[in-house]
C-alpha cells in the first residue's frame, strides 16, 4: 500500500524549483493527492457507509477557501468547490460546497477557468460551517471524487489509485451490472446512496 503524508486537513504538494515559466495546472492537477491513504475503502458501498452525504453533481465554481498553518510546517490552503447537485442521498440538497486542498503554489485564479466539464459522485462529511452554509469534507481523500471514463471507473483526485483497482482485478462498484457500455455515475450513485447511513 501507498502512503499518504497529511499536513492539516490538506495533502502538501512537493515541487521542484524551475526558472521556465510554468504553465499553470489543471483544475485536478492543483488539488490531486499525493501518494494514497493507506487503507482506502475496497468499494463505492463501503465508502458510502462512512459518509453523511453522497452527491451526483458538477463542479459549478470555486471559491478560496481556508489557510492552514501547522507548526513548523509552511502554511497551505483550501478551494472551496460549488457542486451543483442533481441527486443526493439526502432529500433537499440542491447545492453543495466541498473544501479541498490546493497545490500551494497555485493561485485560485489559476484553476477557476478550468473547472471540469464532467458529472461526479461525491462522498462528504461536514467539516465546518461557513457563512453560506456546511463546508463537507472528503470521506475519503483519494476517493472523494470518482467518476466514469469511457465506461470506465475514475478517481480524478488520484487517477493511479483507478489503475491500481484495475491491475489488481479490484472492482470498485458491488452493484455494477454487466452493460456493454460499461459504469454510469448513475449506477455509482444508485449504489452509493443506498449505502448511505440513515441520520
Amino acid at each position: 500500500m501507498r502512503t499518504l503524508f497529511l499536513v492539516g486537513a490538506a495533502a502538501l504538494a512537493l515541487t521542484g524549483c524551475s526558472s521556465a515559466p510554468v504553465a499553470a495546472p489543471g483544475f485536478w492537477d492543483a488539488h490531486t493527492v499525493q501518494g494514497s491513504m493507506p487503507e482506502e475503502p475496497e468499494t463505492v458501498e463501503d465508502l458510502a457507509s462512512q459518509s453523511q452525504l453522497v452527491v451526483l453533481g458538477t463542479i459549478g465554481g470555486v471559491t478560496e477557501g481556508k489557510e492552514y498553518t501547522d507548526p513548523g510546517k509552511p502554511a497551505h490552503r483550501t478551494s472551496n468547490v460549488g457542486i451543483n447537485v442533481e441527486k443526493s442521498s439526502k432529500a433537499g440538497v440542491s447545492q453543495a460546497v466541498v473544501e479541498f486542498s490546493r497545490s500551494p503554489e497555485t493561485a485560485l485564479s489559476d484553476v477557476a477557468t478550468s473547472l471540469p466539464k464532467g458529472r461526479y459522485v461525491f462522498y462528504l462529511q461536514h467539516w465546518y460551517d461557513g457563512p453560506d452554509g456546511p463546508v463537507y469534507g472528503c470521506t475519503s481523500v483519494a476517493m472523494c471524487v470518482v467518476g466514469v471514463d469511457g465506461g470506465t471507473f475514475a478517481t480524478p483526485r488520484d487517477p493511479h489509485l483507478a489503475e491500481d483497482m484495475r491491475a489488481e482485478g479490484r472492482v470498485p462498484v458491488k452493484n455494477q451490472a454487466p452493460s456493454p457500455d460499461g459504469l454510469t455515475v448513475e449506477q455509482i450513485f444508485t449504489s452509493s446512496a443506498a449505502s448511505v447511513p440513515a441520520s
